[in-house]
């Protein structure tokens, strides 16, 4: 896991959390802020490592799943 730390006077500390597969593809990613999570990411790659699904948290939102597809011409 990587993280990365932001602060700012007056405001508090956000941290940023990353996850990564072995091919380099971000699998998470979480957003806390004053210790609550306050954006929350999961992705899913295919085996020619092309993102095909995200799911998405965000403030107080219900999760939201969005499916990826690609065209080939």
């Amino acid at each position: 896991m990587t993280k990365c730390t932001e602060k700012e006077e007056n405001k508090g500390t956000i941290t940023y959390s990353y996850k990564y597969d072995s091919a380099g593809n971000r699998t998470a990613y979480e957003k806390v802020f004053k210790g609550e999570t306050v954006e929350k990411y999961f992705y899913k790659y295919n085996d020619s490592n092309q993102l095909i699904s995200k799911m998405e948290k965000a403030d107080w939102r219900p999760w939201k799943h969005v499916k990826i597809t690609y065209e080939y011409r």
